[in-house]
């Protein structure tokens, strides 16, 4: 499902994570937080194979992944099961330009 955000903004849409985003996003914060699978699957009361199984990007239910969200102590349960927002290509290729272009400071 996509749908425009901002009717003044058609670049910009919003869509849910797909399981492989939801993968990548659960694996990132577990090892910014310094935690093994073993430890994120206790603080969610999940197995360690489920949590193998969403870092793998398998498809997880929507009490799995509010499980995750709790143990991480996201505000927003639902967070990977609600739309996001994402840039359009042109968005991003402004933004990269602007960063190219940033002036540095000699000091």
């Amino acid at each position: 499902m996509t749908m425009t955000l901002n009717p003044d903004d058609s670049h910009e849409t919003a869509r849910y994570l797909t399981p492989a985003e939801i993968g990548a996003l659960v694996r990132t914060i577990r090892v910014m937080q310094g935690w093994s699978q073993e430890t994120l699957a206790e603080l969610s009361g999940l197995q360690t194979r489920t949590i193998q199984r969403v870092e793998q990007g398998q498809t997880t239910s929507l009490d799995t992944k509010r499980a995750i969200a709790r143990a991480f102590k996201l505000e927003d349960i639902d967070f990977f099961n609600s739309l996001k927002a994402f840039p359009s290509d042109e968005q991003i290729r402004r933004q990269q330009e602007a960063f190219k272009v940033v002036p540095q400071v000699v000091v």
